[in-house]
């Protein structure tokens, strides 16, 4: 009870607290700020620091956007693909490649293709698919502008893919730092032997499946624009609620403190808001996704 009575002084205005609940008080009101800009101060520290200079990313993201994918080929009706080492290893060199030489397309300024990275570690495929995206900061966000693009939508519904393998780089795009993202999607050719076969050491560690489980905390790490717009969000709607709420409660009544205070965190929580949109730069996708199709034969 005595939790209850506290709860209600705090936040609902009722004769007993003279209609000025504890939360609009100074010291709950700096108390709130103070953790609204330690929030901000990680969310920041993460997406500008940790992301682009750790390795965090490329060993958590494959994987979360692995169960992304999956969890919007069930809502589709087509069945899970897995993570392929092979494809993986493609992915990691093409996105190298457009991280080293500043170039963001299916075809480099050369002229290779996309299917040259599967050739080159050796995956033969029948069918094939390329997701590319870049300015990542945030998973569900990408993975949200893939499903959104009907090309890059195909292929990750495409019932004909088995596997996966996705693969990111840090490098340099239109002269800033940037964060591309390769997905590659394919159906193996059955008994084929690669072309150009890897080293029997090598290749068994890149036909080992990656990250099997991905727990729900990576997936929150891997989304911190989502994560923080949600959290401003569901406060901006307490506050704008309960600051609702002691205004109507007894109007005769009023407290300029509690509307003065409610007012200056609703400013600061939407000019958070507006600051966070303007530092991070959209994902970008190319105008189309890559698909092909190879008749190569099964044995």
């Amino acid at each position: 009870m005595r939790l209850h009575h506290r709860l209600r002084d705090y936040l609902i205005p009722h004769r007993g607290n003279n209609y000025k609940p504890s939360f609009f008080s100074t010291a709950s009101l700096v108390a709130i700020v103070a953790v609204v800009l330690v929030c901000e101060g990680a969310y920041l520290f993460h997406i500008k620091v940790i992301l682009p200079n750790t390795s965090f990313l490329s060993a958590v993201l494959p994987g979360v956007l692995v169960s992304l994918v999956n969890v919007d080929r069930a809502e589709a009706g087509a069945r899970e693909v897995r993570a392929n080492g092979l494809l993986t290893e493609a992915a990691r060199l093409a996105a190298e490649d457009m991280a080293e030489k500043g170039y963001f397309a299916h075809v480099s300024p050369s002229g290779e293709e996309p299917w040259v990275w599967l050739d080159l570690v050796g995956y033969r495929y029948s069918y094939a698919g390329q997701n590319l995206a870049v300015n990542f900061t945030d998973s569900l966000e990408v993975e949200e502008a893939w499903m959104s693009s009907p090309t890059h939508r195909a292929n990750i519904l495409k019932h004909e893919y088995t596997e996966v393998g996705i693969a990111l780089a840090q490098g340099s795009y239109h002269d800033r730092e940037a964060t591309f993202v390769v997905q590659f999607f394919a159906r193996p050719v059955q008994d084929a032997l690669p072309s150009a076969p890897l080293p029997a050491r090598e290749l068994a560690a890149l036909e080992t499946p990656l990250v099997p489980t991905v727990l729900a905390a990576e997936i929150v790490l891997t989304s911190p624009n989502r994560l923080i717009e949600s959290l401003i969000l569901a406060l901006l709607i307490l506050v704008l609620g309960l600051l609702v709420l002691a205004v109507i409660v007894k109007i005769r009544i009023q407290h300029r403190s509690v509307i003065t205070g409610g007012l200056t965190l609703i400013a600061l929580i939407l000019a958070l808001f507006l600051f966070n949109g303007s530092t991070v730069t959209p994902v970008e996708l190319p105008p189309q996704a890559a698909s092909a199709v190879t008749a190569l034969p099964s044995s």
